[in-house]
């Protein structure tokens, strides 16, 4: 157990990246012999695990909600792509599952600041081995199957879309459908006006 005293950061959003960060390498560690893909959920945390690790980082309290909502890529309201919903739980989000959009806070300036985590050594881990680690080894280990970018995020029902998920089908009763031109230019165009929108813009979409 890693009892030395660890990095307090002021940021709420910071501190829970950088818990789930820890809470995945510790498990990734226990799983060593498992070869890659990992499954998602050996990988995933109940979010009062990671509230209590984040207030750990953090000089102030942590709100449920900034892990169930606003650090949840997968939640119509979020802030910050920093986790992933699988059920209840959350998962650390893959380096690019989110097209590098907000995935990681920026911390360089604490790289050299211990973790909760030995490296085995006797020695804790710092907070740039732990970016490096979560940056490069964690996504080959979780190998996520959903698709990248803008689209990963548009879950009809704010739910994470699990591994395997089937499309949803544009028409009653026809699985085997894929998606038209028109459910495809609705998803563009009301994924512009989000974006349009968190950067201070009024826009209502209104499709043709």
């Amino acid at each position: 157990m890693v009892t030395h005293a660890v990095v307090k950061l002021p940021s709420v959003s910071a501190a829970i990246w950088l818990a789930t960060a820890a809470l995945a390498r510790r498990a990734a560690s226990k799983l060593s012999s498992s070869p890659p893909p990992i499954a998602q959920n050996l990988l995933s945390f109940a979010q009062g695990e990671i509230r209590q690790t984040a207030e750990r980082y953090c000089q102030r309290p942590v709100n449920n909600a900034r892990i169930s909502q606003w650090c949840t890529a997968d939640h119509p309201q979020h802030t910050h792509n920093y986790l992933r919903a699988v059920g209840t739980k959350r998962r650390l989000t893959a380096a690019g599952e989110c097209g590098g959009h907000r995935e990681q806070p920026d911390l360089s300036s604490l790289s050299d600041e211990p973790v909760l985590h030995d490296r085995g050594d006797g020695k804790p881990m710092t907070v740039g081995e732990l970016v490096e680690w979560a940056t490069h080894e964690y996504p080959r280990l979780i190998q996520p199957r959903l698709p990248h970018g803008p689209a990963a995020l548009l879950s009809p029902t704010g739910d994470a879309p699990q591994d395997g998920a089937q499309p949803v089908p544009t028409t009653p009763g026809d699985a085997t459908q894929s998606a038209t031109n028109q459910t495809i230019g609705n998803i563009g165009l009301f994924y512009v006006c989000y974006r349009l929108s968190r950067s201070g813009w009024n826009v209502v979409p209104c499709g043709t």
